[in-house]
């Protein structure tokens, strides 16, 4: 019965694709001892025929369910960032500050969910993935010193922004910073100029 379904289904596909958009049901209706819907599941067992293993000895149904049974999971799968960011979420929430640990927590939760897992069940996985999590205090002396270095690229800015409204006049220091803007966020257009 399904080897029969399966060829029903391919000589369907090929009567499908010689009629136009929304004339297949009225062509099934008009030619056909079986339904419009038994017609669509011989269809769907024509093209999913390599993508699964059918026993031959099952029914219409049976193949059906198996199809369905078989699909591929749409839950995408850890990489590596992806635990990398798990373990700092996790290191977050053990902070000693309460409100920057619930909003970790919250966050890890919620990466999780991305993954079907639980926090713990997260935490587990991105261990496997990358054994070694650092700290929170190693995390905190990370971000103070990206943060000294961004205080120190922003005083340098400030005071070369200063020397340029002293030395050129406000308007002019105004029109400079804007080039040197578009320049930098257009530089095809800026090209040569």
């Amino acid at each position: 019965m399904l080897l029969w379904a399966i060829e029903a289904g391919k000589e369907l596909l090929e009567v499908k694709k010689g009629l136009a958009h929304g004339e297949f049901q009225a062509w099934c209706e008009a030619n056909l001892t079986f339904t419009v819907r038994m017609a669509q599941n011989y269809m769907r067992l024509a093209r999913n025929e390599t993508g699964c293993a059918f026993d031959p000895n099952v029914g219409v149904k049976a193949a059906l369910e198996a199809m369905a049974d078989a699909k591929p999971s749409t839950t995408p799968t850890l990489t590596h960032d992806d635990a990398e960011r798990i373990h700092k979420l996790a290191a977050m929430a053990n902070s000693p500050n309460e409100n920057e640990a619930g909003v970790a927590q919250e966050m890890l939760d919620k990466m999780a969910g991305l993954f079907g897992l639980t926090g713990e069940e997260a935490q587990a996985a991105a261990e496997k993935l990358c054994p070694e999590p650092p700290s929170h205090d190693e995390l905190v002396r990370k971000a103070d010193a990206f943060n000294a270095k961004l205080d120190e690229r922003v005083a340098a800015i400030r005071t070369e922004m200063v020397s340029l409204i002293e030395r050129e006049g406000r308007d002019e220091a105004l029109t400079i910073i804007a080039e040197t803007i578009c320049r930098l966020k257009f530089p095809k257009e800026y090209r040569g100029a």
